[in-house]
């Protein structure tokens, strides 16, 4: 599985998840990527991102989870399986 996030450098909840999320992921060997949108517009497109943090998990390169909106991280972490 892999973790793809959208985010932005205004999105306040964007960085309150950012804060947690590489230790979350690392600790369940999930690989972990952050695109900004203004950078990857084209990737955003790809996944049609309306809002933001967009997260999508992916599994065997498949969208298989997708979450808008910022967690906190036991909500996160549930989400995620963990």
């Amino acid at each position: 599985m892999k973790l793809l996030m959208f985010s932005s450098e205004t999105c306040a909840g964007c960085h309150q998840m950012e804060r947690f999320l590489p230790d979350i992921c690392n600790e369940a060997n999930i690989p972990l990527t952050i695109a900004n949108v203004a950078e990857k517009a084209d990737l955003a497109t790809k996944y049609h991102v309306g809002g933001l943090p967009t997260l999508i998990l992916f599994k065997n390169d498949e969208p298989i989870k997708r979450l808008t909106g910022s967690l906190t991280e036991r909500r996160f972490m549930t989400w995620l399986g963990c």
